[in-house]
């Protein structure tokens, strides 16, 4: 069972975006990029993209007559913490909005579209087993590069509250930052890749790792947009209580979890009571 340790909150070097809007993701073992491209809302905060396959900077659709097809019949998502490439870095998957999940096997230039599952709000590849991990609407499972269901992992997936999922570094674990409901205490629970079983979880709990005087805003309604965040935006009240955040550095298994913090005193906004907030973060190392 992996352990955490608190860490000094690590440097953020901001993404650095493409000049046309573009989102690549590199292929690890050679110079095969997947490209999301041209996106655009197909309806209000539901963005859609367009996909390529580069190669040297070019486009290699053409070669790839399977991937072409799907890629020309709909549009497509940028899921959350997005790795599309799996661990033989032959095989791409893709979340369709017309045609639902697929994967591509650039080498053997077949399109396998996956069982079960016509969405995911997530998808993550294992750099080191031959799994994918996908995150839906109603659970989370763990998926073959043939799309094959392998298993459903036992997260329990809240409404409009779901588990954020990544893979360990060097490691056949998995883990999940999620909790059972938007009242309950987050976990951080891990899984055997190779089995999709439990392996153990830990309780991170926002009030004990960025602490606040919780008691004063209790009364603050959790269930509407009841915070200002920067003055500004409005979000919904129980993100003080729950990660609004969660990033994960693959390459020294960090984790930085981000949450809201009260900045004013409760006020009233009409007949609204709200409060100003920023984000506070707090990192962790996971040790194998």
């Amino acid at each position: 069972m992996p352990t955490l340790t608190q860490i000094d909150l690590p440097q953020e070097i901001p993404a650095k975006p493409e000049p046309d809007g573009s989102l690549l993701f590199k292929n690890p073992s050679n110079d095969l990029i997947l490209c999301l491209k041209d996106p655009f809302e197909i309806r209000m905060g539901l963005e859609v993209w367009s996909i390529d396959i580069l190669q040297s900077e070019k486009s290699i659709l053409d070669v790839h007559p399977p991937l072409k097809r799907f890629a020309t019949e709909g549009h497509f998502f940028n899921p959350k913490n997005y790795q599309p490439w799996d661990a033989s870095a032959e095989t791409i998957a893709i979340s369709g909005w017309e045609r639902g999940v697929a994967s591509y096997s650039v080498t053997d230039s077949i399109l396998y579209c996956w069982t079960g599952i016509d969405y995911a709000i997530s998808i993550i590849g294992s750099k080191t087993i031959p799994k994918y991990a996908a995150v839906t609407s109603k659970a989370s499972y763990l998926f073959t590069p043939q799309g094959d269901l392998f298993n459903k992992l036992d997260l329990i997936t809240p409404e409009d509250n779901f588990p954020d999922l990544f893979w360990v570094s060097d490691s056949d674990l998995l883990f999940s930052i999620s909790s059972t409901s938007k009242k309950a205490i987050p976990e951080m629970t891990f899984y055997d890749g190779n089995s999709g079983d439990r392996v153990g979880s830990i309780k991170i709990d926002p009030k004990e790792l960025v602490p606040y005087d919780h008691q004063s805003f209790s009364k603050l309604s959790r269930e509407t947009y009841s915070l200002f965040v920067n003055g500004a935006t409005r979000s919904v009240g129980y993100l003080l209580d729950q990660w609004a955040k969660v990033e994960f550095f693959e390459e020294s298994n960090v984790i930085l979890l981000s949450i809201f913090r009260p900045t004013s005193e409760i006020y009233r906004l009409g007949k609204e009571a709200v409060c100003d907030v920023g984000l506070k973060k707090v990192a962790f190392k996971i040790n194998l």
